[in-house]
């Protein structure tokens, strides 16, 4: 039943309009209670929609008012994650139903595809769609995405993805690791969660859809239903990749890097994997995200080169845990993970290196969690002991680098970053960083306060270390653990130094530093074929 509350003015003439009713010198009140009667009618005699004269409608301005409502919409999923789920989940919706509705009703008015107005209406219809992706935590969807998917919902019917996506195994076949269990959102997140019967609803849009011509802008539309399917599964199922084709697509990625002249990669089908799914197994972006991560992996020799864990160096941060993996929860796929400062000394400890055991610890629990990548991912940082010394080797250029790598070269999914016992002196170097991460990672921080309750409120207790009130292992039982097991990792580390760009065989023009990091330097644009 259409929720009429959460209809705007005009949303509100629109529907009465096309149901051949006069909203002219009607008060907004007295428009809901009219089209409340008429919705009931239509719920009670299910021919009775189908009786009304179709209103003739200026084509042109109904695609302008579409793009003001696809503007209201984006305005919605930006504002989702910061208020109540039930009141912004009903708004949201509502504004889905409606500017579907309108493109359904201008799709059968345009009586010539070669007009542009057809080609306005489907940009549209995908411009809704990408919308509506960003709702699902990230989960984006891209052009080429869309044409697949129309491409196997007319070969299969209009439920087929809906249903593959809710019948699909997390783990690939071509990695054998039968403990692994299906993810599932992460506790402190559950609250997001929908209550609704999927079955149901993914019945609801077959139905509807099946009486649709397959017109081009209709293919568009009814994409746009099923990936409201999407949608509603991705909120209580995040992992959505399919298990049959992943063998053929690690293949495929094998082959692609093989033509890559410049990229010198590991192709070995667990490191790929990390990258397909973190790229939520879009052929196409992992490419793109494999081509940055070895372009940025030989640009940042500070981060990446000499990695072998015996290193004075590296010990001295393991042996202090400056940098820990904390457990999972039993019933969570997200990974958290535990900087503390007050025992790095400036004077021993340099920033630069506290990063690159950072990017050891994650490359070592990619390896091992072969969910990782593809699952929600933390990190708590403890600023207690933070002083200007500190500040000072965090200048902007290293802080530019690492942002950079982990926006765009980083095969995870960074969900969260926690701050504890925050200092004032912090604030300007927060403000100037804040930007770089870009909207959606920069609205991802959190600060609290010393002994702030509402970290157990984000952060399951059975993951945090009992030296921040969790029930979790300690601290120093943590460092010992991850020492040993970054340790064991000194062959892999010490060959991996082989892996990255030989710029003088790249195709294409060239990219300077300042093109990647805003600073001086000279790498080559990324060509991807």
């Amino acid at each position: 039943m259409m929720r009429v509350n959460c209809l705007t003015t005009d949303e509100l003439d629109w529907e009465l309009i096309t149901r051949n009713l006069d909203p002219t010198n009607r008060k907004v009140d007295e428009k809901r209670k009219l089209l409340r009667g008429q919705l009931n009618l239509e719920k009670r005699n299910s021919t009775f929609a189908s009786s009304y004269t179709r209103v003739s409608l200026d084509v042109v301005q109904e695609l302008s008012y579409c793009q003001t409502k696809l503007d209201e919409l984006k305005t919605l999923v930006q504002g989702f994650e910061d208020k109540p789920l039930s009141t912004e989940f009903n708004k949201l919706t509502t504004k889905i139903e409606h500017v579907e509705r309108r493109l359904d009703y201008i799709s059968s008015s345009i009586d010539d595809v070669n007009k542009p107005e057809w080609t306005i209406l489907k940009d549209l219809c995908f411009q809704l769609i990408e919308s509506l992706s960003e709702v699902a935590e990230g989960d984006e969807i891209h052009h080429n995405d869309l044409l697949s998917v129309i491409e196997i919902s007319e070969q299969q019917g209009t439920s087929a993805l809906a249903t593959t996506l809710l019948n699909a195994n997390p783990v690939p076949e071509v990695i054998s690791n039968p403990t692994v269990q299906p993810s599932h959102s992460s506790p402190h997140t559950s609250s997001r969660r929908v209550d609704f019967d999927l079955s149901d609803r993914i019945e609801q849009f077959s139905n509807r859809l099946q009486n649709l011509n397959l017109s081009p802008a209709k293919k568009a539309i009814q994409f746009f239903s099923q990936q409201i399917c999407c949608f509603f599964i991705l909120m209580e199922k995040p992992t959505f990749e399919v298990a049959s084709n992943i063998k053929e697509d690690l293949v495929h990625l094998k082959e692609w890097i093989s033509h890559q002249p410049h990229i010198i990669a590991r192709t070995d089908d667990q490191w790929i994997y990390i990258f397909f799914r973190g790229c939520k197994c879009s052929l196409q972006r992992t490419k793109e995200k494999i081509e940055k991560y070895y372009t940025l992996k030989t640009a940042l020799p500070e981060f990446f080169g000499d990695r072998d864990p015996l290193l004075p160096n590296i010990q001295t941060i393991l042996s202090l845990g400056l940098l820990i993996p904390l457990p999972k929860a039993s019933n969570s796929s997200a990974r958290y993970f535990f900087h503390q400062c007050k025992f790095a000394d400036p004077e021993k400890v340099h920033f630069t290196d506290v990063l690159k055991v950072f990017v050891m610890v994650l490359d070592v629990v990619f390896m091992e969690d072969i969910e990782c990548s593809g699952s929600e991912l933390y990190l708590l940082c403890d600023l207690d002991g933070f002083n200007v010394h500190h500040l000072a080797q965090a200048t902007p250029s290293l802080c530019k680098k690492g942002v950079t790598f982990l926006r765009d070269g980083f095969p995870g999914r960074p969900q969260g970053f926690y701050f504890l016992n925050f200092p004032s002196i912090l604030d300007h170097i927060f403000n100037t960083v804040k930007p770089l991460l870009g909207k959606k990672l920069s609205s991802r921080i959190k600060i609290y306060k010393t002994n702030d309750d509402q970290l157990f409120n984000d952060v399951p207790d059975v993951v945090l270390p009992k030296e921040l009130g969790g029930k979790g292992k300690s601290i120093e039982e943590l460092k010992i653990e991850w020492k040993q097991k970054i340790e064991s990792y000194r062959n892999w580390f010490v060959e991996d130094i082989k892996y990255g760009c030989d710029e003088s065989k790249r195709v294409g023009s060239f990219l300077t530093d300042s093109d990647l990091f805003g600073i001086e330097g000279s790498f080559k644009k990324l060509t991807i074929d």
